[in-house]
């Protein structure tokens, strides 16, 4: 079985490499059959499709680059892992080519599946002040 350090690190590559893509698929399977995506100041997701639907939207509007530094990782269990990991997230809206830069941090509940793989149960994440 690899570390929870080794299982956030994987998820975080995962992550990135479908957000950085603009993969919606990729991206939403990453997550359980049964996953919530709680984002900020929005209403919950639930279930990979639903969160394909969101994060397809996002793409739709606006070009994503996000790079993730793990931050912490636990294993809770046996198939069960909890990671926190900042994000540096740049965004360019296609239609006035207005670009930003945002901070976050994204806190993770992760499930091994039957396969061996690794998968989001719950993410929830929160912007945070920009730089000083």
């Amino acid at each position: 079985m690899s570390s929870a350090d080794e299982v956030i690190q994987a998820m975080c590559r995962s992550y990135a490499n479908a957000v950085n893509a603009s993969d919606a698929a990729s991206y939403a399977a990453l997550f359980t059959e049964d996953a919530i995506r709680m984002p900020p100041d929005g209403m919950p997701e639930y279930g990979p499709e639903a969160i394909r639907r969101a994060e397809q939207a996002d793409y739709d509007e606006a070009k994503l680059n996000v790079v993730f530094t793990p931050r912490d990782a636990l294993e809770i269990a046996e198939g069960w892992a909890y990671g926190i990991a900042d994000v540096e997230a740049s965004m360019v809206v296609y239609e006035s080519r207005e670009a930003s830069d945002v901070r976050l941090t994204v806190a993770w509940l992760l499930e091994q599946q039957p396969s061996g793989e690794w998968r989001i149960k719950r993410q929830m994440w929160n912007r945070k002040p920009a730089a000083a």
